[in-house]
């Protein structure tokens, strides 16, 4: 049988491999390093280009957002007095708007009372007239004459038949000399619906 000591080849071996590792190692990281600096720097021109790049850009739209603006800025200048006027003229046309709302309401009432004339005109018989008519808010008196008791209470059912009357009422129907004829004179309170 052979005996081959093994312990004596094994650290022979050892210390060969050491050294091509540590020799093999040295050279492999030095040409890694070396790809690593070269791609840093690569990195570092690519940014640096995108950079300068990006920046003439920014620059370029800056400078137009600067030209706009300023261009604004004498638009707001010329016109700021233009701002002040259309501002006078908002408040001028509030105030014509209140104004034309009590124009409305005035007409409203007079249309009201010219409605009320020709609805009582339609409403009085021949042989009937009005002296004299009073409006005071809800209230028409209508003072007058007429030849007989049934032509007033005619106007008086003509009153109330109308859409915009609540009640009419004869307060007083007396007998009255004209000339040489006898009529009945009436006083009619009329009271308008709300």
């Amino acid at each position: 049988m052979i005996k081959v000591n093994l312990a004596k080849a094994s650290a022979s071996v050892s210390v060969e491999t050491e050294k091509v590792a540590s020799g093999g190692l040295a050279s492999f990281s030095q040409s890694d390093n070396l790809a690593k600096i070269a791609a840093m720097l690569i990195f570092v021109i690519c940014l640096y280009g995108y950079e300068s790049y990006n920046m003439k850009e920014k620059t370029t739209l800056y400078n137009r957002v600067r030209t706009e603006s300023d261009r604004l800025a004498a638009q707001v200048q010329q016109h700021g007095g233009v701002v002040d006027a259309v501002e006078d003229l908002a408040k001028e046309r509030k105030t014509l708007d209140k104004q034309m709302k009590v124009i409305q309401k005035i007409s409203k009432k007079r249309a009201f009372k010219l409605n009320s004339i020709i609805k009582l005109q339609q409403s009085i018989p021949e042989d009937s007239w009005v002296e004299e008519m009073i409006v005071k808010e809800d209230v028409m008196s209508f003072k007058g004459f007429a030849r007989s008791p049934a032509s007033v209470q005619t106007i008086v059912s003509g009153l109330e038949s109308l859409d915009f009357m609540d009640t009419a009422v004869n307060k007083e129907l007396a007998l009255k000399k004209i000339g040489i004829s006898e009529v009945h004179q009436f006083n009619i309170e009329a009271k308008v619906k709300k």
